[in-house]
C-alpha cells in the first residue's frame, strides 16, 4: 500500500512530529549533516527554512526519530551533542550520537527501509559522520546499527586520524559561512540522487 493511502490523520501526525521538533540550532551552529551532503541546500535551507513537503521523506525521518525516542533512552549516555568550534570563522558545528552500549562503543542507528541495499561498509558520509562523534568525544570504538523491519546490521567503523576529516569539515563550513554572508549560494553541490526530492530545486536551479 502506497504511503499516500494512508489515512489522513496519520499522514497529519507524521508531518506534525517532524515539522515541529523541539530542538533549535543555537545562533552560528551548523549541523554536521548540513556540511557532509550538498552545501547548496543547505545554503538555501538557512536562507529560507521550509517545512518538509514530501510526505516519503517525513515518514523516513518518522520512522527513524520514534525509534530513537524508544530505544536510545535504555543507555545511560545517549543523544550525546558533540560540537566543533572553528577559529577561522564564527561557526560551531553541532551533531549528537545515539548512544554508548554496555561496551563503551559509540552507536548510531540508521533506520533503511530495507537492508538488501546496505554492504558491508557504511556509506562515506555515515562514516564521517561518525567518526567526527568519536573524536569529539575522544573514542575509538564506533559503529552502526542498520534495522530494517525484521532484521539488523550492525558495522563497525575505524575511527582512526581524524585530521583530514576536520579539514574537510572545516572547509566546507568556511565556504557555507561566507556564501550566507554574501548572499549567494556555494558552487559545489551535492550527489545526484539528492536533487530527486530537494525542496530547494527551483531556487537552486534559478542561482544557476
Amino acid at each position: 500500500m502506497p504511503l499516500d493511502d494512508l489515512p489522513q490523520p496519520i499522514k497529519d501526525e507524521i508531518f506534525r512530529f517532524v515539522n515541529n521538533q523541539e530542538y533549535e540550532p543555537a545562533p552560528n551552529t551548523y549541523s554536521l549533516t548540513d556540511l557532509l551532503y550538498c552545501l547548496r541546500r543547505s545554503y538555501f535551507k538557512k536562507m529560507n527554512p521550509k517545512p518538509i513537503a514530501s510526505l516519503k521523506q517525513a515518514f523516513n525521518l518518522y520512522r527513524g526519530q520514534i525509534f530513537d525516542n524508544l530505544w536510545t533512552k535504555l543507555f545511560k549516555r545517549n543523544q550525546v551533542r558533540c560540537t566543533h568550534r572553528l577559529r577561522s570563522v564564527p561557526i560551531t558545528i553541532s551533531g549528537k550520537y545515539d548512544f554508548l552500549d554496555e561496551h563503551g562503543i559509540l552507536t548510531d542507528l540508521k533506520m533503511p527501509r530495507t537492508l538488501f541495499y546496505v554492504g558491508d561498509q557504511p556509506s562515506e558520509e555515515y562514516a564521517k559522520q561518525i567518526r567526527f562523534y568519536a573524536f569529539c568525544n575522544a573514542l575509538d570504538k564506533a559503529q552502526i546499527l542498520y534495522i530494517d523491519g525484521g532484521d539488523c546490521k550492525k558495522i563497525l567503523v575505524e575511527v582512526g586520524d581524524c585530521t583530514e576529516l576536520l579539514k574537510e569539515i572545516e572547509e566546507k563550513a568556511t565556504l557555507l559561512y561566507w556564501a550566507i554572508q554574501r548572499g549567494k549560494p556555494p558552487q559545489q553541490k551535492g550527489p545526484e540522487w539528492l536533487c530527486n526530492e530537494c525542496q530547494y530545486q527551483n531556487e537552486c536551479t534559478n542561482e544557476e
